[in-house]
């Protein structure tokens, strides 16, 4: 579906009243666009192209809405948590006061957080483009403020191989997005890129994805798909492109959750000589530091919040699901990594 075609579809799919839009001063209530964002309900006052419309009789479960840059101050924050790149510069700074969670993302926008984690409200300078905006919330926010409600969610991306779910997890730069998109090029369903959401199902993991967009280096898009040249900016800070799925020939979404039978750990970036291609078990110790790393969680510091992810985590690990996979980070060692998951995925 092409984002024209999408956003016709947000504009149709209804609008949800929130009940506790008048932190703005407005005393009626606000029009808000319901998406579906795995398997949670998100109304919000801003569109958001990105996401799939919800059916109008889907009650939501998680309110957005812009905020005044006085809102945020309203509380005393105390910062307990930071996320810092490799450079050393402060990325995402986690606060918590009475109002609630502040998550501020240095230089670009506040995102306040209710107590009862039902509202996310946003505040951002005018010089920051809304496609960032966007990011922020779809690609941070929302997934934190899920996994607060419970739900174990991941930093991984996904597409379904024989009506299952394979994905691909690891540090920014170890070639998730690529290989989910190189896949999905030759036509397994896409699931998601980077949020990937895991429950328990009968006898299985059951993965859903959050949404049907894939976020790609330029290099990487313009080898891949036809079009890869032309994608617009994930972000204003970054040269990442975004590629919706589903709207272009021999690449296909899937909504629907699958189960879960494989998720490789990927090793980060090499700088000298690449190992050559290895698909190495994990032990259910080794699995859980690694879902431990990759875990979205919203209040680390919080005994109810740690308990329940960490024994979700705990849970998960002791599937025979999980590989380390090692390979060249060469576009001509694409197809060999792809056969050779292919080969390692067990049997039906």
């Amino acid at each position: 579906m092409s984002r024209t075609r999408r956003e016709s579809a947000a504009d149709r799919a209804g609008c949800a009243s929130d009940p506790r839009a008048s932190g703005t001063g407005r005393t009626h209530a606000s029009k808000m666009y319901i998406y579906v964002f795995c398997d949670a309900i998100l109304a919000s006052a801003l569109r958001l192209p990105e996401l799939p419309p919800a059916a109008t009789h889907h009650a939501p479960g998680l309110f957005f809405r812009p905020m005044l840059a006085t809102e945020a101050r309203k509380s005393e924050w105390q910062l307990f948590h930071q996320w810092v790149l490799p450079g050393g510069s402060v990325w995402l700074s986690f606060s918590r006061g009475p109002g609630g969670y502040l998550l501020r993302f240095n230089g670009l926008a506040d995102f306040m957080v209710a107590a009862d984690l039902s509202h996310i409200a946003g505040y951002w300078e005018r010089r920051v483009p809304v496609d960032t905006v966007r990011h922020l919330l779809l690609d941070q926010v929302v997934p934190l403020v899920l996994s607060a409600h419970g739900r174990l969610m991941l930093h991984a991306s996904a597409v379904g191989i024989d009506g299952r779910a394979v994905a691909f997890a690891g540090d920014s730069g170890s070639g998730k997005s690529t290989l989910a998109a190189s896949l999905a090029a030759h036509g397994a369903p896409f699931l998601t890129d980077d949020c990937l959401l895991l429950r328990e199902g009968q006898q299985t993991v059951m993965a859903t994805g959050s949404y049907p967009g894939l976020r790609l280096w330029p290099e990487n898009a313009a080898a891949l798909f036809p079009d890869g040249r032309r994608l617009p900016r994930v972000a204003h800070y970054m040269t990442k492109v975004r590629l919706q799925i589903g709207g272009g020939p021999g690449v296909r979404s899937s909504s629907s959750s699958l189960p879960l039978a494989r998720l490789y750990f990927l090793s980060g970036p090499q700088s000298e000589r690449p190992p050559a291609l290895q698909v190495t078990p994990l032990s259910a110790g080794e699995a859980f530091r690694e879902l431990t790393r990759c875990a979205f969680i919203l209040d680390i510091n919080e005994r109810a919040t740690r308990k329940t992810s960490f024994g979700q985590v705990a849970w998960l690990a002791t599937h025979p699901l999980f590989r380390r996979l090692e390979f060249q980070r060469e576009h001509s060692a694409l197809p060999r990594v792809c056969e050779a998951i292919l080969d390692d995925l067990p049997g039906q």
